[in-house]
């Protein structure tokens, strides 16, 4: 059953209709959104290390110098708050392998799709074999001229 188009056709919204629907399924877009999470969660997580471990340990390393430091003198620059950091963690785990599962289950329907349709209309999915480049060619050539020279 197809999708009909919710506009006229040759009109602008149909024209924009079109253009959207294949840059969705190019999956640059799909591509770009997955990047974000990920960059977006990583990024919380390196701030956690940062803010949480680093800082606390060099807080804990000057006051352990004695050297006296107003921006150091804060309770929070003495502890290394694991506490944070391994929310932070975990938070990043879960939402990858949230976004890894629902990638893999939308690749696994759009390849059960991709073989349906495959199995429908082989005629349009029939593979050519590739064409010898020009290098294959010449090294033909020298063994077919190699066996030549052998015999």
């Amino acid at each position: 059953m197809a999708i009909k188009k919710p506009f006229k056709k040759d009109t602008i919204p149909a024209k924009s209709y079109d253009e959207a629907k294949s840059a969705l399924k190019r999956g640059n877009i799909l591509m770009l959104a997955v990047g974000l999470l990920l960059g977006t969660v990583f990024g919380a997580l390196v701030a956690s290390f940062a803010n949480d471990i680093l800082l606390g340990a060099i807080g804990i390393g000057i006051n352990a110098l004695g050297i006296n430091i107003n921006n150091f003198s804060d309770l929070s620059f003495q502890t290394i708050r694991y506490g944070n950091f391994i929310s932070a963690l975990l938070t990043f785990i879960i939402v990858s392998l949230f976004i890894f599962f629902a990638l893999f289950i939308y690749f696994v329907i759009r390849n059960i799709r991709l073989d349906n349709l495959k199995k429908k209309y082989p005629e349009r999915y029939v593979v050519a074999a590739p064409k010898p480049s020009t290098d294959e060619l010449i090294l033909e050539e020298l063994r077919t001229l190699n066996r030549a020279k052998r015999l």
